[in-house]
C-alpha cells in the first residue's frame, strides 16, 4: 500500500460525495499541504477548470485526481507538475 505521505489529493467540495471524499481524506491525515480543494468548482467541472494556481500547490510525485474527469493531455500536465515543478514549458 503506497503511503499517504506522498500523496496529494485533488478533489473538488461540489456535493455529499466529496463531501464525504474530503471528510475521510482529513480522517486519513490529509492536511492543507496535501489536500487540495479547488475553489469554485460546480457539480460536473472538468479538471481543465482547475486553477493553475491550485495546481501549483502540489507538490508531491503521486496525485490523486477524484471527481474531477479530464482528458489524457489534462492528466498529463498534473503529471509534469508533480515531478517537475520548475518546468517552463508547462503552461
Amino acid at each position: 500500500m503506497r503511503n499517504l505521505k506522498d500523496v496529494t489529493l485533488v478533489v473538488p467540495h461540489n456535493d455529499l460525495e466529496s463531501e464525504t471524499i474530503i471528510k475521510i481524506a482529513k480522517e486519513l491525515g490529509f492536511n492543507n499541504n496535501r489536500l487540495i480543494i479547488p475553489k469554485n468548482m460546480k457539480w460536473g467541472t472538468r479538471l481543465e477548470n482547475v486553477s493553475p494556481e491550485d495546481l501549483e500547490r502540489i507538490k508531491t510525485k503521486h496525485v490523486w485526481i477524484v471527481e474531477l474527469p479530464g482528458t489524457e493531455k489534462e492528466i498529463e500536465k498534473i503529471h509534469l507538475l508533480a515531478w517537475y515543478p520548475e518546468a517552463p514549458w508547462i503552461a
